[in-house]
């Protein structure tokens, strides 16, 4: 079972090796397809992994019994609605 710890870590370390494989993958891409082309890769590989991440990943939480899927009981706070209005704006 993973902990919090370990999760931070393979994140910090998938986005660290992110940073090193794809300038590597799109050198020769670049020189050889378009660059919309090349931004289709991008997105097919990331795609792949994240489909893979999605495949192992496990719900933390127990789903509810009640109740529906979104609880706008938060808004109920003025601080809360104001901060929510001013981000949007």
């Amino acid at each position: 079972m993973f902990k919090r710890g370990m999760a931070s870590g393979l994140t910090f370390v998938g986005s660290s090796v992110g940073g090193i494989v794809f300038p590597l993958v799109l050198k020769p891409v670049f020189e050889h397809l378009s660059w919309a082309w090349a931004m289709r890769l991008v997105a097919l590989i990331v795609l792949v992994l994240m489909g893979m991440g999605i495949c192992v990943l496990k719900g933390g939480l127990p789903p509810k019994k009640t109740g529906g899927t979104v609880d706008l009981r938060c808004f109920r706070d003025a601080r809360f609605s104001w901060a929510t209005v001013g981000c949007s704006m």
